[in-house]
């Protein structure tokens, strides 16, 4: 709705106050001016609900918004009539000056307390002291909890502790702009926002089609609309891009990346996008779809298969690279690329990825992928395929999950 054409919402307050009307009936039915919404719940979304709607717009006898009392003093007031649920909250007889929607009129004190559990003096809350954590113990629970950005960290909510704020923003101000933001606070880089696949992928390719890649950068492209983008891997002697989409980033993404493909598309550029099941192909052509609970080699060995079908079908032309090609994809052999990812990435040990499992309640492969998007970026994605030897000696999956199934390891060292 447009609601340029009408007046502000004060200047509508005061014509429905002029003409005396104190409840919502009369509002609608009243003969308004043109440039007066009757909808005004619809057009000042933002400050009707702000205000207590309609008892806050019209000049009601039961109204209470003139004058709330600070968030601190309705908090005081709810702890003080013993009121510790939603509930007993919606259902309480409340004083003029406090509001019932709190979260909307003290909307960011609301989210940086803890929302209904700080705001109520729940059995259950630990908000009583009001005391969160430092802003550099935030950051670090943040990391330890594979929090890349803002989005992951709002969506952590039901596991975040008490005190580590829900809006660290709001909590730690200055402090927080200072180290630079969320980029400053998550310890985020274009390498830690690239997963561990999409690295592997880019070493691998590099191997054929020349090591033009630095897994630290992404690259630019330019679409035929002018429009630079970053894409993932690039090689422009070939007007070649593959892009990795990775279930948790790329869901409900499929017109943004189809729109980015078609206007690369446009200018020159062969796209090849790689969709993390269950991802829906937006391309059969050029698309690959790889199940993302598969081990490492089998997931590269898809890719590979599907750049060869492409060469071999005349939609590209890697003729300079075919040998070198089916050279890697004969002797197809992961582990040296994942140590290659080591100079970028420090991983942790295999007993501290173990206990980071245990730690999680993680006790099979299921579990483990399923992990992912909450798994620190200094935990391997395949632990079977990075450790390599020792994981296999140890026992498998049941001996690193530390649970009772164990690999046989005279056999093959290797569960299933």
């Amino acid at each position: 709705m447009n609601s340029e054409k009408y007046v502000t919402y004060q200047e509508a307050q005061q014509w429905a106050r002029d003409n005396n009307i104190t409840n919502s009936t009369a509002w609608r039915m009243a003969n308004r001016p043109k440039n007066i919404p009757r909808t005004v719940d619809k057009v000042y979304k933002e400050e009707f609900e702000a205000n207590g709607r309609w008892i806050g717009f019209l000049n009601s006898p039961y109204k209470r918004s003139s004058h709330f009392v600070s968030f601190d003093e309705a908090m005081k007031w709810a702890r003080e009539n013993n009121i510790t649920t939603f509930k007993q909250w919606k259902g309480a007889v409340l004083p003029r000056n406090i509001p019932s929607n709190i979260d909307k009129v003290y909307k960011e004190e609301f989210e940086a307390n803890g929302r209904w559990i700080g705001f109520l003096n729940s059995p259950h809350m630990r908000y009583n002291q009001k005391k969160f954590v430092t802003l550099e113990e935030a950051s670090q629970w943040a990391q330890a909890n594979g929090i890349a950005t803002k989005e992951q960290y709002a969506e952590v909510k039901d596991i975040r502790p008490a005190n580590i704020p829900s809006n660290p923003l709001y909590t730690y101000k200055e402090e927080f702009v200072k180290i630079g933001g969320w980029s400053g606070f998550l310890k985020t880089t274009v390498l830690r926002n690239t997963s561990h696949i999409e690295r592997l992928l880019a070493l691998v390719l590099d191997s054929i089609f020349a090591p033009s890649n630095d897994v630290h950068t992404r690259h630019k492209a330019i679409g035929a609309s002018g429009k630079k983008y970053k894409v993932d891997i690039m090689y422009p002697q070939l007007k070649l891009i593959v892009e990795y989409d990775g279930e948790y980033y790329h869901r409900r993404k499929e017109n943004s990346d189809l729109a980015k493909t078609t206007d690369l598309i446009s200018a020159g550029w062969h796209v090849i996008r790689v969709r993390e099941t269950p991802l829906p192909i937006l391309d059969k052509q050029w698309n690959v779809s790889i199940p993302q609970n598969k081990k490492f080699k089998m997931r590269v060995e898809s890719v590979l298969l599907h750049i060869a079908k492409l060469d071999a079908n005349k939609f590209i032309n890697i003729a300079e690279y075919r040998s070198q090609l089916y050279h890697i994809l004969e002797n197809l052999d992961i582990v040296p690329y994942i140590k290659q990812l080591m100079q970028y990435k420090e991983f942790v040990s295999y007993d501290e990825a173990s206990q980071w499992a245990k730690n999680n309640h993680i006790v099979n492969q299921k579990q483990w992928y399923g992990a992912g998007a909450h798994r620190p970026s200094y935990i391997p994605g395949d632990p079977y395929d990075f450790y390599g030897d020792e994981f296999r000696m140890r026992g498998g999956w049941g001996a690193f999950f530390q649970t009772k199934r164990v690999a046989n390891k005279s056999v093959s060292g290797i569960s299933t």
